[in-house]
């Protein structure tokens, strides 16, 4: 989550009822509450009201500057200055009067079974104060009621060590309030019953707890998307500390409506004072999340004694790989999961299951530097048991190779271009979805990558659709940035105004960048077999440059060494294209640079052995070369120009103005370097196929080729195919754009259902000239075929009457043989 924002609303509760019990580093030792850990205490003074109570009262400062409480001990407490000598949490009852006013919150401290138990009730009737009263020395409410919030343990409340019980269980009946109140059914509401439960297990009382298990029951239909679960694992061993300022208690802090940080501490159980009510279940943390750990936060609740599958947040991982505690993980993993059959994904639930996973990684310094963001359908394949609750969930120690080993149907890689991305939950943008989920329930063939053209200014993205191996990353030796090998397309947004788009020619790794200021292209660079291009204000630089390296892809980073392995791939210091623009990327010495002025760069694409490239005209082209400029290029591209004199062996003085005025050139390499005035595109249909003897309603496949016979590609073309019977106006079939490469031939295969029977013209026509060059082809559609007569089928007519003359003397004669029977019988 952002700094100053919130989660999104699916995933709200996470920071209001994660009780992060678990994690703070086991280096730091449990600091004892004499230690400012409570809130300031003015004065305590000790009245014996009578030979079995004794009343404590301590004016602090909680609420406003002038706040008591007002202790009524029921066991033998020490005269003294020290609130923890002259109280009891064993046998007594706290009463809270903020500002010396009002009780807002009394808690009623016993000890049953072995248990320690506080009742704690706040002003849930909203009626300015807690109903008690003082009868015999006794504080016993004035009315009956049920209370706001009940807590056990099997350990004193503030363990010999200062640190607060860490076996613990608690139930509650105010609900929980959401971050922003977008689900106002998650607002706080009285239930009167269980709104939500939650348990600490600690079974040995060493401070380290092994996990805690929220429940929320929210008063909401069982298919809801709210949340019902969040399981936290202690999987690092961290001990409980003690939250700071407690107010005595050491679960009860003072609810802060203006912290909106996902970092910051907030008290495990927030008293909002004014109104005399507990509003929410916080941390118990100096940081709300931990260096290593994992949860499984799901809109399905968990059943006892039984297999659970679950779904939402399940599992949420963080990882700590450096040595040394800072407070942050270097990797993030949450796998966004739906079992197969879960209703809160749509109605009857996937046919198999399904993942979202957010894979992010930094320094762990709290700012991430990148992000995979993956859809795949791989069942979860662990079972964890926690006491008596059993999940399916991913292992925690194997999750991130889990994640890096699999193939994915969908992948994104985004990266922080400004310093890192401040989040606890991983990098939001260019998660999978974006809301649409049609391609991933099989309801839409196209997936939705309409959300994947901008992103938040200061990050780069790029996606891959269907790949066919996991993931892999690899460092460009071109712009020395981290890109996902076999990405289709990327942008970076620079700023408000400012993208880098990227796409591959060659389908593995980036080879194009285009800048644009508001969606107008500005600049381009092209990473070619034995040259880079650059295009940008009516100019084209050639610049030659060997054979790249070999381009090294890794893993995404799954624990120290391969962190580190990617850690030494990255440069120091790559090129500031934000700041210098595409320009940047060029050889700064340009010494072997071939420059010409007054064109435009076009149709860049792959060869089997080189590339292509067309340029435009947009004025006086001129050349002009640098000193070590190769002599075969210079001399293909002034020979193409018309430049006098022919450039052999040795360049002419710049600039070298062309002969022609206006001209469309071909820029080639395949081994030899090529410079031509380009003829324009010649477009021809070669043929129309089309399948003959389908039924009605049937589907007829038709197929049409197309030729580029010309020298330049066609891009702005459109194919309009269309059927005919004899007497009968024209039937659209398909109007498509095309584009078909110079030299090459495009075919256009689709299926066709005619209206009707018969023999049907089918031809092909390219627009805006109409032209086609050959004739139509003939389809013939068959009548519809119908069933086989049945038994009953009569013929023809003549057939028919004789046939219903018959029927009608047959029943004639069956009435007569009624009557007669019936005559007889009676």
């Amino acid at each position: 989550m952002d700094l100053l924002g919130t989660r999104h609303v699916s995933a709200a509760l996470v920071a209001l009822l994660a009780l992060w019990a678990v994690a703070v580093a086991a280096a730091w030792p449990g600091t004892a509450l004499a230690d400012d850990s409570t809130v300031p205490v003015s004065s305590v003074s000790v009245q014996r009201l009578d030979a079995t109570v004794t009343k404590t009262t301590i004016v602090t400062a909680y609420a406003t500057a002038h706040d008591s409480v007002e202790v009524y001990n029921y066991v033998p407490v020490t005269v003294s200055s020290d609130w923890r000598q002259a109280t009891s949490m064993d046998d007594a009852t706290w009463v809270f009067k903020p500002g010396g006013g009002a009780p807002k919150l009394a808690i009623f401290f016993t000890v049953e079974g072995g248990k320690h138990v506080a009742r704690l009730y706040d002003d849930q009737l909203a009626q300015g104060q807690v109903p008690i009263t003082i009868k015999k020395n006794h504080v016993v409410l004035g009315r009956p009621l049920h209370w706001t919030l009940q807590a056990e343990s099997t350990q004193p409340w503030i363990l010999p060590d200062g640190r607060p019980a860490t076996d613990l269980q608690i139930e509650s009946a105010f609900s929980l309030p959401h971050e922003d109140d977008a689900l106002g059914i998650l607002a706080r509401r009285w239930h009167g019953q269980d709104a939500w439960d939650f348990r600490m297990v600690d079974p040995t009382g060493s401070g380290v707890p092994e996990y805690t298990i929220l429940q929320l029951h929210p008063q909401a239909a069982p298919s809801a998307a709210v949340p019902r679960t969040l399981i936290d694992r202690n999987v690092a061993a961290y001990h409980v500390t003690a939250f700071r300022p407690a107010i005595f208690w050491p679960y009860l802090g003072t609810a802060d409506v203006g912290v909106r940080s996902w970092f910051d501490q907030r008290p495990p159980l927030s008293m909002d004072w004014k109104n005399g009510q507990l509003r929410d279940f916080g941390s118990l943390l100096p940081d709300l999340e931990p260096e290593n750990g994992m949860q499984v936060y799901s809109n399905t609740p968990v059943i006892a004694d039984q297999p659970n599958a679950l779904d939402f947040e399940n599992p949420f991982a963080y990882y700590r790989f450096d040595p040394g505690h800072t407070g942050f993980p270097n990797l993030i993993v949450r796998n966004y999961s739906f079992p197969s059959g879960d209703e809160f994904l749509q109605p009857g639930g996937p046919p198999q299951p399904v993942q979202f996973v957010r894979y992010s990684w930094g320094n762990g310094d709290g700012l991430l530097q990148y992000k995979l963001g993956l859809l795949g359908r791989h069942p979860l394949a662990a079972t964890l048991a926690l006491g008596d609750v059993s999940i399916r969930t991913m292992d925690y120690a194997g999750l991130p190779a889990w994640v890096a080993g699999h193939v994915w149907d969908f992948e994104t890689f985004v990266a922080s271009e400004t310093g890192g991305y401040r989040s606890s939950e991983g990098i939001y943008d260019w998660d999978y979805v974006s809301g649409d989920f049609a391609w991933v329930l099989g309801d839409s063939s196209t997936p939705p990558l309409d959300g994947y053209r901008t992103i938040t200014p200061g990050l780069r993205g790029e996606y891959r659709t269907l790949p066919d191996a996991s993931p892999r990353l690899y460092l460009d030796p071109t712009d020395q940035r981290l890109h996902l090998l076999g990405a289709q397309q990327g942008v970076w947004a620079v700023d408000q105004h400012q993208t880098i788009a990227t796409a591959s020619l060659n389908g593995q790794t980036v080879d194009q960048w285009t800048r644009n200021v508001d969606d107008v292209p500005q600049e381009a660079f092209y990473a070619l077999p034995q040259v880079s291009l650059y295009a940008g204000n009516d100019t084209v630089i050639f610049q030659p440059h060997p054979a790249p390296p070999p381009v090294t892809t890794l893993p995404p980073p799954i624990d120290e060494a391969s962190l580190n392995a990617l850690r030494r791939l990255l440069p120091a210091d790559p090129p500031p294209l934000a700041a210098s623009g595409l320009r940047s990327m060029l050889d700064p010495s340009g010494r072997q640079e071939v420059t010409i002025t007054g064109v435009t760069l076009t149709h860049v694409r792959l060869l089997p052995d080189g590339w292509r490239a067309e340029l435009q005209a947009t004025g006086t082209v001129t050349l002009a070369a640098a000193p070590d400029a190769p002599a075969a290029l210079l001399r293909a591209v002034a020979s193409g120009l018309g430049c006098v004199p022919a450039l052999s062996p040795t360049p002419p003085p710049p600039p070298c103005s062309r002969g022609q005025s206006e001209g469309r050139y071909i820029a080639e390499y395949d081994g030899a370097w090529r410079f031509l005035p380009a003829t324009p595109p010649d477009l021809r249909v070669l043929a129309v196929q089309a399948g003959s003897g389908s039924p009605v309603l049937a589907e007829t496949p038709v197929t049409v080729t197309v030729a580029n016979s010309g020298a330049t590609d066609s891009s702005d073309r459109r194919l309009e195919i269309w059927a005919q019977r004899a007497g009968h106006e024209r039937v659209a079939i398909a109007d498509l754009a095309l584009d078909v490469p110079a030299g090459e031939q495009r075919q256009v295969s689709l299926g066709w259902v005619p209206p009707g029977p018969g023999d049907w013209s089918v031809g092909a026509a390219l627009t805006p000239s109409g032209d086609s060059s050959v004739a139509p082809v003939v389809a013939t559609v068959a009548e519809p075929s119908g069933p086989p007569p049945a038994w009953w089928a009569l013929g023809p007519a003549p057939s028919r009457r004789l046939v219903g003359a018959a029927l009608a003397v047959l029943a004639a004669l069956s009435v007569c043989t009624a009557v007669i029977v019936w005559a007889i019988l009676r």
